[in-house]
């Protein structure tokens, strides 16, 4: 064993295997599977072409030296939605100095990029695996949901079971290249029309960013395993990230966003529950529960939830006084309703729920049910649920039981009431002094609330080894994160 592998190797490996017992797996995959799907190998070369990143910083040289003395307008520049600049000073308006000084260093770094072997970080047998995998025509290997690590999976199988889930006519519909064209070229024109009528509401940043991204590609469709499930199950997932709805996505989600954090049971994380409940003062007799919303985002009635949240926006305008209400609500609509996405050689448009790995979704689904949350908590008095919190389809309370009778009549018509609001249904637990939310265990003992980390049964620990081809920084931030 090589000494820098015998240093740096990780001792846990594993992976989950979903194939069937008769189906053949490499041997000793875990040997690879195990370093994480993050682990980057080192390339069997090192790059020797550098023309790309010297013209990268000519370019940068060139903006800052063409813009020197000149203020910076903060309302310009967003690092958040930051898109660079294509565009190109001039020559004859830049100094020789800098275009001879440019040239000079292009010139004198070159020779020192060599093209060398690179040192590997991977085992002949772990580089085998990688080969053989890559080419494998039967296996694929499939993240985890809720970060319990790789899968692998027969090929047939994941493609049949995302066809099952995309054959669910009420929520998806195939569609052809033509209808792809149409499709692309409406929304881009929507999207243009959308910018035009409220582009007085648009920070500079937020008009420069929407004018420099004119992307016409679809996302892609893919699921993870939720390996948690007993049985297993796949969740829906669309890679959005420059795609033709994405800028306009953003654009709403830091809208939304805003009035998703004024929602009355709102959290923003675990540790910012532990925060609200650690010091809360109970009676001894209270109870904890929990509730899961069952697929929400498909499940979200797609007209309803746009009328809900409209009318919602339009009666509380005067909460959100920076938040232009007209231009939110017409764009959402167009994020939500033409959610198109390809999967293989086949092409879907999402007719029903949330879209799907589009940024305003999760903000999307916390707004469209914190406005029936606001009804519901009238009619239930703050003595009987006096604390409750919900992260998007996680939801978690406290419930005083009554001393004088009537308390499972109570919790029967809550839950019935959680459930009456058009169609969309919620799983709950038993009202127990302990329960597993997010990623701690909350217990209650005598009306004082604890905390403690909620280990899950099938979590793999697999974390980033330092042999891994990451930036220097990575490592150190992986263990402060992983103590924090």
């Amino acid at each position: 064993m090589p000494c820098w592998f015998y240093f740096g190797r990780p001792t846990n490996v594993a992976f989950h295997n979903f194939c069937e017992p008769e189906t053949s797996i490499p041997k000793n995959l875990g040997l690879l599977l195990g370093l994480g799907l993050k682990f980057i190998p080192t390339p069997f070369y090192t790059c020797n072409n550098i023309s790309e990143t010297t013209e990268r910083l000519q370019h940068s040289l060139a903006l800052k030296t063409f813009f020197a003395g000149q203020e910076p307008d903060d309302d310009d520049y967003d690092p958040k939605i930051h898109t660079p600049s294509t565009w190109k000073p001039k020559s004859w308006t830049l100094p020789r100095e800098l275009t001879y000084r440019c040239s000079r260093l292009r010139r004198t770094l070159q020779p020192l990029f060599k093209k060398r072997r690179g040192t590997p970080n991977l085992l002949p047998a772990q580089r085998r695996l990688f080969q053989e995998l890559r080419t494998h025509d039967e296996l694929i290997v499939v993240e985890c949901d809720k970060n319990l690590g790789p899968a692998v999976i027969e090929r047939s199988k994941y493609i049949l079971k995302v066809l099952d889930h995309l054959s669910d006519t009420s929520t998806y519909r195939q569609i052809t290249s033509e209808e792809v064209k149409e499709y692309t070229t409406t929304t881009q024109q929507a999207i243009i029309d959308w910018q035009e009528k409220y582009f007085i509401y648009f920070s500079k940043a937020e008009n420069t960013y929407l004018k420099r991204n004119k992307n016409s590609n679809l996302p892609y469709f893919y699921m993870t395993i939720k390996a948690h499930k007993n049985p297993w199950s796949l969740r829906p997932i669309t890679a959005c990230r420059d795609s033709i709805l994405s800028h306009v996505g953003i654009i709403v989600d830091r809208w939304l966003q805003k009035v998703a954090e004024s929602m009355p049971t709102y959290v923003k994380n675990s540790t910012e529950l532990k925060k609200e409940f650690e010091n809360l003062q109970l009676p001894p007799h209270a109870q904890l529960f929990t509730a899961d919303a069952v697929s929400m985002y498909t499940n979200i009635n797609t007209e309803a939830a746009l009328f809900e949240i409209a009318a919602f926006l339009r009666a509380n305008k005067k909460l959100y006084p920076d938040i232009p209400i007209e231009a939110l609500i017409e764009g959402l609509s167009i994020v939500m309703q033409n959610n198109v996405f390809t999967f293989g050689d086949t092409s879907w448009k999402q007719e029903s729920g949330a879209a799907m790995g589009q940024p305003p979704s999760p903000s999307y689904a916390t707004v469209y049910f914190g406005i029936h949350e606001i009804r519901l908590l009238k009619r239930f008095p703050g003595a009987l649920i006096p604390h409750n919190r919900r992260y998007i389809d996680d939801y978690i309370g406290v419930w005083i039981p009554m001393q004088n009778g009537g308390c499972e009549r109570m919790w029967n018509k809550f839950k019935k009431e959680m459930n009456n609001y058009h169609g969309l249904t919620w799983e709950f637990s038993e009202r127990t002094d302990k329960v597993d939310y997010l990623d701690v265990t909350i217990s209650i003992d005598n009306g004082k609330i604890t905390f403690d980390l909620y280990e899950k049964s099938l979590n793999l620990y697999l974390y980033i080894p330092p042999l891994s081809a990451h930036p220097p920084g990575v490592l150190s931030g992986l263990v402060l994160g992983n103590c924090h």
